[in-house]
Parts: C-alpha cells; sequence; structure tokens
C-alpha cells in the first residue's frame, strides 16, 4: 500500500489506480467479504477519482467504502471519513443539499467517536452553518 500510496501522492494516479484494485482483489480473496483495508482502498480509489474530477467514479467508490465500513462496525470513525468524502465530492460537483446531508452525517458518527466537543466536531458543525447559510 506504499507503493500505491507514493504514485498517489505524486500525482500518479494511472500508476496508483491498479495497485489499489489489486489490493481490494486480494483482500476480498483472502477475507469473503471486503474488510477494513478493502474499504481503505476504495476510499483511496475515490480520492483519486475526486483528484481527477472524475466527480461520479468518486462516489461510486466512497459509497463502496462506506458499505464495507458501516458492515464492519457501523460507529467506526472510517464510516465519518467517507461521509465527508461524499461531501467533499458533493460540494465540487455544487450540490449544496447532498454537501449537508453527508456532513449531518459524518458530525453524527464523530459525536459518537470522538465526543460533542471534539475540534473535528466543531469543525463540521462550522461546515454546516456556513453551508445552510448559503443556501
Amino acid at each position: 500500500d506504499k507503493i500505491s500510496q507514493a504514485y498517489h501522492d505524486a500525482g500518479q494516479y494511472e500508476k496508483a489506480m491498479p495497485i489499489y484494485q489489486k489490493l481490494v482483489e486480494i483482500n476480498r480473496k483472502n477475507d469473503g467479504d471486503l474488510t477494513v483495508n478493502g474499504g481503505l482502498a476504495k476510499g483511496n480509489m475515490g480520492h483519486l477519482m475526486l483528484a481527477e474530477r472524475r466527480y461520479e467514479e468518486a462516489l461510486k467508490y466512497f459509497n463502496e467504502a462506506l458499505e464495507v465500513f458501516k458492515k464492519v462496525n457501523p460507529n467506526d470513525e472510517n464510516v465519518g471519513f467517507v461521509y465527508m468524502n461524499l461531501g467533499d465530492t458533493y460540494t465540487r460537483m455544487e450540490n449544496n443539499a447532498k454537501t449537508i446531508e453527508n456532513f449531518k452525517l459524518a458530525l453524527e458518527v464523530f459525536t459518537k467517536t470522538r465526543g460533542p466537543n471534539d475540534q473535528t466536531v466543531e469543525s463540521i458543525k462550522k461546515l454546516v452553518a456556513d453551508l445552510n447559510g448559503n443556501q
């Protein structure tokens, strides 16, 4: 995964994607259903698509990652991070309603996992309030 991340960080997405795909394949072969590692690979694939402004594909991969993480543990922080990624994607697609919806879902997860006074929780609250003010 370090090699795929290095390609990802260097903007060499065409080299990173096949590695992430292979990681998903290996994870599925070894474990049947995807585990957290498979979910992380799917999320990284979503980030690649987001960086390339291929938003529909990013949504697809983020939703696949979300499905994996919710199945493993619906209250895990990875669920919150995926909701944030979905919200970011919808922001770039200029879909304010879907952005707010996903940020609120992330807020629920992070409030449960980190507590109501956590910095991340406070930041998401501010984002949602700002977005609500721009509608």
